[in-house]
């Protein structure tokens, strides 16, 4: 597979200490710690805090009754939907999602990502999701699932790698005065 346009972002649960640290307590959160942004991809900015840190929780979807629903998990924050995580495959830990299409949210304010709603998203994680990469391919969503297959059989295997190993600290959790 030929490279492609991709940011890459490493979200973590963070260790005890860490985030006793950080005032941080939900053991939920998963916090990014390293980013590989040659795009200057900004779809994520709704999603920073005033620390500068962008983070989510891992939600389980199964308590909310929808017909749309396409996935049991998802990434949230502050009370918006980031995406699900939509699996083809039985116990992979490979999925893909997409930001919701809509202007307005079901709650009537604006969507925060309106602006990246044709962006399509591949999540990799660990078995509990406390290591969790994010692949975002801007203006992909229409192909998202053809990308998705191509991971799953291996073919963006080396520039993923080139991605971790090139990637930079995002927010650095731990201050130098610590």
């Amino acid at each position: 597979m030929s490279k492609i346009a991709v940011a890459y972002y490493k979200f973590e649960n963070l260790p005890k200490p860490v985030k006793k640290l950080n005032k941080i307590r939900s053991e939920k959160r998963v916090d990014c710690t390293h980013h590989f942004n040659p795009l200057h991809y900004n779809g994520l900015t709704n999603f920073v805090n005033k620390n500068k840190q962008i983070f989510f929780y891992v939600t389980d979807t199964t308590q909310f009754s929808s017909n749309y629903q396409k996935s049991e998990v998802a990434l949230t924050q502050s009370g918006y939907n980031f995406s699900s995580i939509i699996y083809q495959c039985d116990g992979c830990n490979i999925g893909y999602g997409y930001p919701n299409p809509n202007y307005k949210l079901a709650n009537g304010s604006l969507n925060p990502l309106y602006k990246h709603r044709n962006d399509g998203y591949i999540f990799i994680h660990n078995e509990d999701y406390s290591k969790l990469e994010l692949l975002v391919f801007p203006f992909k969503k229409c192909v998202i699932e053809s990308i998705y297959n191509s991971i799953l059989d291996g073919y963006f295997d080396e520039q993923l790698e080139y991605m971790q190993g090139a990637s930079k600290v995002f927010y650095d959790y731990i201050p130098k005065s610590a």
